[in-house]
């Protein structure tokens, strides 16, 4: 079984087919994880000759990141969250949501006892994620987490030109 700080391979075989939908050209890791998968997404990319822009910064550098302009096709958050202080982990989520990627995913990984710094799962959800899988080996639990702005919020069926201020009333009456 993996160590507390390993990713396991079935996270990384998710993360793997969630790079692939997402089929980003640029992508940035946050993190000491992911470098495997993104370097994999590029080799079979390359064999198809499309250039992937992989850029990885490290947990202490994220706060610089937040006031780029460059925007990411895809953002894979390891090993980050556990690290920092919950308050900080918020702020860096809410900020690639806003401002670097329109997806992203965070593996999810609690390997601490501080109740300060132990993430729900409301607290995910929160920010818009998706969790889109448990992961449980012995007696730990981890878990993925993903963010698509094209899937953030469906547009609801009443939203639609019949709906639009009772058609069926319209030239009838005036207000």
């Amino acid at each position: 079984m993996p160590s507390v700080n390993q990713i396991p391979r079935t996270v990384i075989a998710d993360i793997e087919v969630l790079m692939a939908t997402a089929a980003p050209a640029r992508i940035l890791l946050i993190g000491d994880g992911g470098t495997a998968s993104a370097a994999e997404y590029q080799a079979q990319q390359a064999v198809l000759g499309v250039d992937i822009l992989v850029e990885r910064i490290t947990a202490a550098d994220w706060l610089q990141y937040l006031d780029n302009s460059t925007e990411y096709d895809f953002v894979l958050v390891t090993n980050v969250l556990e690290e920092i202080p919950k308050s900080q982990g918020m702020q860096l989520l809410a900020g690639i949501r806003d401002k670097l990627g329109t997806q992203f995913c965070v593996y999810y990984n609690p390997n601490t006892d501080s109740a300060e710094n132990t993430w729900q799962l409301h607290d995910f959800l929160s920010l818009g994620l998706v969790r889109v899988n448990h992961y449980k080996w012995d007696s730990h639990n981890s878990a993925l987490f993903r963010y698509s702005l094209s899937s953030y919020k469906r547009t609801p069926d009443w939203l639609n030109a019949d709906n639009w201020a009772n058609p069926e009333l319209w030239g009838k009456y005036w207000w």
